[in-house]
């Protein structure tokens, strides 16, 4: 009799086990098909993204490297961060005021952030200031500069890269990711369509 009670426990034990099994199996497997369909959607829904990414000449975000931060003064007596601008797509310019190709870019940059500073565009400007932070601050004045200008230094110089020609721009996206780098003259075009891959 105790014998066959064991038995009986033992069978019962068992198809509860089988049962239990097969319940997380079934879950398991909603789950993976579930993972599966948002992976097939965020894919599907960044096909066209990737392909503008491209096409403007990005870095993909997974492989883009954050930009470093920094606190810099600003000529209008302040000083910004690359923090406070956290959420917008940005576009970082190294440049100086006794150099002629960063000269020409600069109506470019006042154009696009007129255009599209509404949508989430800012551009930065970090001068070098060999003529000093007050021949800055004029020319600023005198060009009419709509966007922050702010004083770069030799740790900044440093942490993106070692600057070595000016104009060096960078494009970095929402995240703070830098999708893009260009050293020398770059035509208003190109900024363009790299900033609206990203906005």
């Amino acid at each position: 009799m105790k014998k066959q009670l064991w038995i009986a426990l033992v069978l019962v034990a068992g198809l509860t086990a089988v049962g239990c099994s097969k319940q997380a199996d079934t879950q398991t497997e909603a789950k993976a098909e579930t993972t599966e369909q948002v992976q097939t959607q965020e894919t599907s829904m960044g096909n066209e993204d990737a392909k503008a990414i491209k096409a403007a000449g990005l870095i993909p975000q997974a492989e883009a490297p954050m930009a470093p931060q920094w606190t810099l003064p600003a000529t209008d007596g302040t000083s910004h961060s690359l923090a406070d601008f956290s959420g917008k797509v940005i576009i970082l310019d190294f440049w100086d005021t006794w150099c002629p190709p960063c000269k020409k870019e600069i109506p470019g940059f006042i154009e696009l952030q007129n255009q599209y500073g509404d949508d989430g565009l800012v551009v930065i400007g970090a001068a070098f200031g060999r003529d000093g932070q007050a021949a800055v601050a004029q020319f600023v004045k005198d060009w009419e500069m709509n966007y922050p200008v702010v004083i770069a230094d030799g740790k900044t110089n440093q942490m993106y890269g070692g600057i070595r020609s000016i104009p060096t721009t960078f494009i970095i996206d929402r995240t703070g990711r830098a999708r893009a780098k260009h050293v020398g003259y770059v035509d208003k075009a190109v900024f363009e369509q790299q900033v609206k891959a990203l906005l």
